[in-house]
């Protein structure tokens, strides 16, 4: 995936913008406060950005800055007016933001009034990293306990007690609708979990807890709040860099954005409109499709890991136009090097001694058509297979933006190498449909139906089911599952023509072609993998077919699949 580096020039906001500014001295709470009640009516703890001040309505939120960094603070206490009227007295936790304790005073802190959120019940503070080692969770950082709703966040950390898998829970206190989603960790217990939030605002539980049992009582409270709901100024800076990068984590397309930023993406395409906003921007067009599509991303960067300390705004990301594409496995990459220069593609390889590969091999182009090219003649051995242990360089042309796909393929029938290779500003974002390991299906029509779906994407003719051809794949089906092989050719050295031949069944026309998957995984997924390899995919395509057959059978929990394609 390429990387692109974006320089921002950020916008300055004339210093008229803000309600009020006041220089103030800031000291920080004793710990003999914790607990106590404020002049607001909070209960004060020092793991909440709070603040005393006099002067200025309590309940409202605080901008404090300095030269060098600022963040939110709720006004809910009073210290001492009459003795110190220009004092600023924080929790600790918001003081440790401009400098260490032991400083004791920063004279000259501004203070700009910037109202409520919209929310006035709404404290904010810092879920603390041990907050569940209890339920065997430790996690890397502190938490915010507000966030934006439908808010993708990054929540890192490690399961303490060897288990294999971390649990997060959110319960609704309102509606009790619940989301509960199992990860898995490495082997070193550490995980990440990337996740979309709910989109109703409220208050909700939230337990990180390893395996899928838990204690309820032990939940910290987090809050989801409209994300229009902030309508302050936030502090000028000049430049920002930023490199975005799609990842995808346990197959979730996202962009990870850099630490302490919040911003916001709307995704274009036709009369299709995507938004996601967040930390991390989660991807899941369902309904796009490959091909171009318009891009927007604006931010802030913030103080703190809470959106509500946005420090500066972020006028533009990035604004333009990006190629969506599925996301494509590779396999067999280990054994080819490749050089993707801005027009061609340069591919070398070392042949394996121990495999044979044919004299053919396919390119999938963007558009979704397959070419078939033939290796140089004074490549090929005298058994008709690409020579053995000898170095192979192509150069391919890559005309059009998008990922192109590259297939080798052994004797047989199988890809030896198979790599996605993106030209462009490609997002590899769009996963294959329904891919869960869910087994069954409800007609044979639905691979047929998705390899017309192809078919008619590129103008082809549509395929109809032939009994015959059925019978033919529903036999080869059977033969495969009883003697246990997944190949073209079968035990008995027969290719589909002579097997059909040997089991006495006819069929008209003079060719018949042959795609056969297996796997313990669902139908959508077999197929998609089929779509995945050119020469599977070229099969389906290949203009002189009309007719389709297809076999279908299970064993022992594997699926196995067969497609015949007749004249």
């Amino acid at each position: 995936m390429r990387s692109f580096l974006i320089l921002i020039l950020i916008v300055l906001f004339p210093s008229s913008l803000f309600a009020t500014e006041n220089l103030r001295d800031a000291t920080y709470y004793s710990d003999n406060f914790e607990w106590g009640y404020t002049s607001d009516g909070d209960i004060f703890s020092q793991s909440t950005f709070s603040a005393a001040i006099c002067g200025l309505d309590l309940g409202q939120y605080l901008y404090v800055h300095t030269s060098w960094t600022g963040l939110v603070v709720r006004a809910n206490d009073r210290p001492n007016c009459t003795k110190y009227p220009n004092l600023l007295d924080l929790s600790t936790s918001a003081f440790q933001v401009f400098a260490p304790l032991p400083t004791g005073k920063i004279p000259n802190v501004v203070v700009d009034s910037l109202g409520s959120v919209g929310k006035d019940d709404v404290i904010k503070r810092f879920i603390d990293p041990s907050f569940f080692s209890d339920l065997g969770v430790v996690l890397d950082t502190p938490l915010s306990n507000i966030f934006f709703s439908g808010d993708g966040i990054n929540i890192s950390g490690k399961v303490t007690n060897g288990q294999k898998n971390v649990l997060f829970y959110l319960k609704n206190k309102t509606t009790g609708n619940t989301i509960d989603l199992l990860w898995d960790v490495d082997k070193n217990g550490k995980f990440i979990i990337q996740i979309a939030l709910p989109k109703d605002i409220g208050n909700y539980l939230l337990v990180l807890a390893w395996g899928q049992s838990f204690k309820t009582d032990r939940s910290s409270e987090i809050t989801l709040l409209d994300k229009n709901s902030l309508t302050y100024p936030v502090l000028p800076s000049t430049t920002i860099q930023w490199i975005p990068k799609i990842n995808q984590k346990n197959k979730i397309s996202s962009i990870a954005l850099p630490s302490q930023t919040w911003a916001e993406l709307t995704l274009s395409q036709d009369t299709n409109i995507y938004n996601t906003n967040g930390n991390i921007l989660i991807l899941n067009p369902a309904h796009f499709s490959p091909g171009p599509a318009s891009i927007y991303i604006d931010g802030y960067q913030n103080s703190t890991n809470s959106p509500l300390d946005r420090l500066f705004q972020v006028p533009s990301f990035f604004s333009g136009t990006v190629f969506l594409d599925r996301f494509h496995d590779s396999i067999g990459s280990e054994h080819v090097s490749i050089v993707n220069t801005q027009k061609n593609l340069i591919i070398r390889m070392k042949t394996p001694t121990d495999i044979k590969i044919i004299d053919t091999y396919f390119v999938t182009f963007p558009s979704g058509e397959v070419h078939k090219y033939s290796f140089s003649p004074t490549l090929i051995g005298d058994d008709g297979f690409l020579k053995q242990n000898i170095r192979v360089v192509l150069t391919l042309p890559l005309p059009l933006t998008g990922t192109y796909k590259i297939e080798f393929v052994d004797a047989s029938g199988l890809a030896y190498v198979n790599i996605p290779i993106s030209r462009g500003f490609v997002w590899n974002i769009l996963p294959a449909e329904n891919i869960q390991k869910k087994k069954g299906i409800t007609s044979l029509n639905f691979f047929v139906t998705r390899i017309n779906v192809l078919r008619a994407w590129l103008g082809n003719s549509l395929l109809m089911m032939d009994d015959q051809l059925s019978k033919i794949a529903q036999a080869k089906v059977d033969d495969m599952i009883a003697r246990n092989y997944i190949e073209h050719i079968n035990p008995d050295g027969l290719d589909i023509l002579q097997f059909a031949d040997a089991k006495g069944l006819s069929f008209s026309g003079n060719v018949l072609w042959e795609n056969i998957a297996s796997g313990n995984v669902s139908d959508s997924l077999l197929q998609y993998g089929l779509e995945e390899s050119g020469s599977h995919r070229m099969n389906m395509l290949q203009t002189e077919w009309k007719k389709i057959g297809i076999g279908y059978g299970t064993k022992n929990g594997q699926t196995y699949v067969v497609q015949i394609f007749g004249e």
